[in-house]
């Protein structure tokens, strides 16, 4: 259904992602890309602007990618007197170091977040619903409570204002800057 709607909108698709390609890219950017998107994937691999060729293994690509995929993490590092402290991540300490100390390493163990079109990115916290989350900058919000709610915002008739947040899944950290 969502590479119809995508297709419908105007984007185009090269042949879907093989079992050995999606190794090749675990190992490569040392991530797990989750179920629902390797199943996107396998079924066509969208190329046109603004999404990622994660099949072009060149030097170029492969740097272009790894630097997309650490982006919401340098953003955090670059303005971390900007973040908000959630009251989960227990007392906050007194001392600005300490505190963007405990904040950035609380960023580098939540999971990764995997660049899916321009500054959209999806979990890779679970294994299915995963929700995509626009990230520019430190202006983190959900755009989608799953990959397929998300492709409907994007290219389909659904808007961002109709997501239901009561369903989304909580992702360590990441959902922490949207509150």
């Amino acid at each position: 259904m969502s590479k119809q709607l995508m297709m419908a909108k105007g984007i185009v698709f090269d042949e879907g992602l093989n079992d050995v390609e999606l190794e090749k890219i675990h190992k490569i950017y040392n991530l797990r890309i989750p179920k629902d998107l390797q199943d996107f994937f396998r079924q066509g691999l969208p190329i046109s602007d603004g999404f990622y060729n994660w099949r072009d293994f060149s030097k170029e690509n492969i740097e272009k990618i790894r630097t997309i995929l650490e982006q919401p993490i340098q953003d955090i590092k670059e303005d971390i007197e900007e973040i908000d402290w959630c009251e989960k991540w227990g007392d906050e300490p007194c001392s600005e170091t300490e505190r963007g100390k405990i904040i950035i390493e609380r960023a580098c163990k939540a999971s990764k977040l995997i660049p899916f079109y321009k500054h959209r990115y999806i979990s890779s916290q679970f294994d299915f619903d995963n929700p995509v989350f626009s990230v520019y900058g430190l202006d983190i919000i959900y755009y989608g409570e799953t990959l397929d709610k998300y492709l409907d915002v994007e290219f389909g008739e659904r808007q961002q204002i109709d997501i239901d947040y009561t369903c989304i899944k909580s992702v360590e950290f990441w959902s922490d800057l949207t509150e």
